[in-house]
């Protein structure tokens, strides 16, 4: 079985070091990035499961937004030094899986990782293909593709979307059960503001 590749985005030499050390320890294939443009390209040449990083302010949310936008996202977790609730609450809305204050113990660190992987497929599992990063792309609330396939479902999700009832999504793992979820929330004027819960 494969190592769970992740990705560490961190400017801090010595926090870098010692989050590196810590995971490659506990079994992960680990990369790390030094700013948002280095992690774009890691992003767009590799598969993640997980992103760890430490990027604070426009950076960080920029690095939210694009990981969303992919076809298949990496659950983003947050590690800072900065304990704002603003901060944290406007992360967690764009998508990030957790928000983590430093100094914080190693075993709360893996055990946020382990949480954020319990719903994503295998590390060997065949995922669909990963959207490059590009601003020509046609999304809609976070899927990609033009097809026709893909304007049957984007038709189906408007349809739905401020539906008052409990929509059930089926399919294998790692289809895009949580993606379409998404979008059927972001499509809804009326909850697209509140938390994605």
């Amino acid at each position: 079985m494969h190592k769970i590749p992740l990705l560490i985005v961190e400017q801090d030499q010595l926090t870098q070091k010692s989050l590196y050390e810590l995971l490659c320890r506990s079994g992960y294939h680990v990369e790390i990035a030094n700013s948002l443009q280095e992690s774009l390209t890691h992003l767009n040449q590799n598969l993640y499961q997980i992103v760890l990083t430490g990027i604070n302010g426009k950076d960080g949310f920029e690095l939210i937004k694009r990981i969303k936008e992919r076809t298949y996202p990496a659950e983003i977790i947050i590690l800072t030094s900065y304990g704002n609730i603003e901060l944290a609450v406007k992360s967690i809305k764009m998508g990030a899986f957790d928000f983590l204050v430093r100094p914080v113990e190693d075993e709360k660190i893996l055990s946020t990782i382990q949480r954020a992987l319990a719903d994503k497929p295998l590390s060997d599992a065949k995922p669909v293909p990963v959207k490059r990063f590009s601003s020509k792309d046609h999304t809609f609330h976070g899927l990609v593709g033009s097809t026709p396939q893909a304007k049957n479902i984007y038709s189906l999700i408007e349809r739905i979307s401020d539906a008052r009832t409990t929509i059930l999504l089926r399919g294998e793992s790692g289809t895009g059960k949580r993606m379409v979820a998404r979008a059927i929330h972001g499509a809804d004027n009326r909850r697209k503001d509140k938390a994605f819960v």
